[in-house]
């Protein structure tokens, strides 16, 4: 990025940015902007649709009536089995998908609660139908605590093993915003000695998940494969917001959606030499040919990358997928497209 002339901004077609050096950026001149909530909804729907599957162990009853087993193998006393009626929801991370969560719970009988950094005025707590305490209360007295915030070097590991002894036995906890939020040694911890009843995860520390990690055997996890994002309308939402951004950055107008950085220890370490570094070599050389904009869309899914090893444990995510949006001379801005498989 540093010999990319005319760079203004990188755009990410996700909402965490965690994978990109933004005080680096910041430095260059160069703005980072996440997709603005183009999957807030869907994340937020996942959530509450882990929550549910953790409250009445739906994971467990599909996979009994598949094998033929018709509940005989359900575990669990009728205490383990759920309603939200009279619960108390603690979401952590206020912004556009806690916010949704929140909205889309207020008629299930639930107290909701939230902590955030920021503050929010009264009329956005009224929509949401939320109140706001303090973070060690949160913990302490909500039987369901649901993480929404940015991975950076606040957020990490900031549910770890005195947050998880401060929880209710009772307590759920569901985490679809990073994997590395959680100190995840913790929280099998937790999990085994009954600290806490259970979780729904999309997101882990790595991923993908190997395959003797605790989390895909006990009886009290949810686990999905991080794709709490995954609808046809977020894909439609971060597109427009990517492109609509791109172009007011063309025109000479600021971004929405910027992401500041939080400055402090470097997030990630360098990948292992191999396939994965070659390909981010291959990204940074291109970057000083973008004469605008660069958008880079992140995503989980390119074989490619898939079958490269990457052992470390804090770079969770690569440039999987690229598309650059670049304003040509007396042109609009217009996409490139992208060969799907690379």
């Amino acid at each position: 990025a540093a010999g990319s002339d005319g760079l203004k901004l990188v755009q990410t077609f996700s909402a965490g940015t965690d994978n990109l050096d933004k005080g680096r950026l910041a430095n260059l001149g160069i703005k980072v902007a996440n997709n603005g909530g183009a999957n807030a909804v869907c994340v937020a729907e996942h959530a509450i649709g882990l929550l549910l599957m953790v409250m009445h162990k739906l994971d467990r009853q599909v996979a009994s009536a598949r094998a033929g087993k018709w509940a005989a193998d359900v575990p669990g006393a009728p205490c383990e089995f759920q309603t939200l009626t009279g619960k108390r929801i603690g979401i952590v991370g206020f912004g556009r998908i806690g916010s949704n969560v929140a909205k889309r719970l207020q008629n299930w009988g639930a107290e909701i609660v939230y902590h955030d950094v920021a503050d929010f005025d009264g009329t956005y707590e009224r929509e949401a139908g939320v109140r706001r305490v303090s973070l060690d209360e949160l913990y302490a007295t909500a039987d369901v605590i649901s993480l929404h915030v940015p991975l950076d070097r606040v957020t990490r590991a900031m549910v770890s093993t005195a947050q998880f002894r401060a929880m209710k036995p009772t307590a759920i906890l569901l985490n679809t915003c990073r994997g590395p939020v959680v100190d995840e040694a913790a929280m099998i911890r937790a999990l085994r000695t009954g600290e806490i009843l259970g979780v729904g995860l999309d997101v882990t520390e790595v991923e993908p998940v190997a395959p003797d990690n605790p989390l895909l055997t006990l009886p009290n996890v949810v686990l999905t494969p991080h794709l709490g994002a995954r609808a046809v309308e977020s894909q439609v939402n971060a597109t427009r917001n990517a492109v609509e951004n791109a172009d007011r950055v063309a025109r000479g107008e600021p971004p929405h959606w910027v992401v500041d950085p939080v400055y402090g220890p470097p997030l990630w370490r360098p990948a292992p030499a191999g396939a994965s570094h070659r390909l981010l070599r291959e990204l940074q050389d291109d970057l000083p040919r973008m004469p605008v904009v660069g958008v880079f869309e992140v995503l989980n899914s390119w074989p490619r990358l898939q079958r490269t090893p990457v052992e470390s444990v804090d770079l969770l995510r690569l440039f999987l997928h690229v598309h650059f949006i670049f304003k040509a001379p007396a042109r609009p801005c217009v996409p490139f497209t992208h060969d799907k498989n690379g």
